[in-house]
């Protein structure tokens, strides 16, 4: 390692606090590889005699590296390197698996739940479905590199159901190169209302994250070109794995996202069931 103190090393003579210069250097160190993915990283006792700061210092350091996703601290376990959040960028339609293999990450998605169910009435509404017609529930945890990133809660056409059922393996794959590719439905564009929650005690558990953690949510309405809604789905995400990308233009053009305050929106979608 360089011995250049602002590369390496924590100067108490500098104005910049001391917790920012250390984050810093184990920023670095995390993202230009020295510290790799799946990585046990140094204890806070390791930390407090290589870099000579108090506990403080090295916790507070430690907690923003964990909330900013680039480590993992496990009870009893120690604390590992994790990979970097999975980017999302507006405004291309993509699936959460397309976007993680876009950036090099292999994939497990389980199946928890894959039924025809009796949906609410926006949820109806939503899919443009006949009075009491049934639409079909697949629910999904979707894993990265180890990791569970991604609870997928979704709501289906009944044909797209029936094909499902018929053909199981679809359901735990791509879902748009699916559609496309298996089912021959041309995708067009998706509503997109993304907002933050935290984690009850379902979700805690298969995202491996503590109840009450903060989580990102998406709910996400997906059309044909014809202008028919083919999926309906509701995403839990933990906040530090997750980053959104908006591209904003000052002049010209019309906007292809907008920024909502107020009551109305949020409980419209925060307060349809989905449990």
């Amino acid at each position: 390692m360089s011995d250049d103190p602002g590369l390496d090393h924590v100067d108490p003579r500098s104005p910049i606090a001391l917790h920012y210069q250390l984050r810093q250097i184990l920023r670095r160190q995390i993202e230009s590889g020295e510290f790799k993915p799946g990585d046990s990283f140094p204890t806070s006792r390791e930390l407090r005699e290589k870099y000579r700061v108090s506990t403080t210092t090295v916790e507070h350091t430690l907690r923003w590296l964990t909330e900013n996703g680039l480590i993992h601290r496990r009870r009893g376990r120690g604390t590992v390197v994790t990979r970097p959040p999975i980017s999302d960028e507006l405004p291309h339609l993509t699936g959460f698996i397309e976007a993680a293999e876009s950036q090099g990450w292999g994939f497990v998605c389980r199946v928890l739940r894959a039924e025809f169910v009796q949906p609410t009435d926006r949820q109806a509404e939503t899919l443009c479905l006949a009075p009491g017609e049934r639409a079909f529930r697949l629910d999904r945890l979707i894993t990265i590199r180890d990791e569970p990133t991604n609870v997928e809660l979704g709501l289906y056409t009944p044909a797209v159901g029936e094909r499902f059922l018929a053909e199981p393996d679809m359901m735990s794959g791509r879902l748009y190169r699916t559609f496309e590719a298996r089912l021959g439905l041309q995708l067009d564009k998706a509503c997109q209302t993304i907002g933050a929650t935290v984690a009850n005690r379902r979700e805690a558990e298969l995202l491996a994250v503590g109840v009450g953690s903060p989580l990102v949510y998406f709910d996400r309405i997906v059309y044909l070109t014809d202008g028919r809604p083919v999926q309906h789905v509701r995403c839990y995400l933990p906040a530090s794995r997750y980053t959104l990308s908006v591209w904003l233009k000052r002049r010209g053009g019309e906007s292809s996202s907008g920024l909502s305050f107020g009551d109305s929106q949020v409980s419209s979608v925060v307060h349809d069931p989905w449990d």
